[in-house]
């Protein structure tokens, strides 16, 4: 697990904490946001990994009721 702490001079939301959990190939598989870095925070789960062009990109973005994010049409062109 690793833990992001956004300080109070940068970012669009100071103060906020991110816990990364990620797996033995390092792909991130849930984070916890904590608004103003206090509380239980916020799960999602990422999963449906899926690989396009060589990269591995997390489809879904579920909370634990249901909602999240979900990405399609996804494309990556490396040049």
């Amino acid at each position: 697990m690793s833990s992001f702490l956004r300080t109070h001079q940068d970012g669009y939301t100071p103060g906020d904490v991110f816990e990364l959990f990620y797996d033995d190939d390092y792909m991130i598989t849930s984070w916890i946001f904590k608004r103003g870095g206090e509380g239980e925070g916020r799960p999602t789960v990422w999963k449906e990994n899926k690989i396009f062009n060589g990269i591995t990109i997390s489809t879904e973005h579920r909370n634990d009721q249901g909602g999240g994010l979900w990405f399609s049409d996804i494309e990556v062109n490396l040049k």
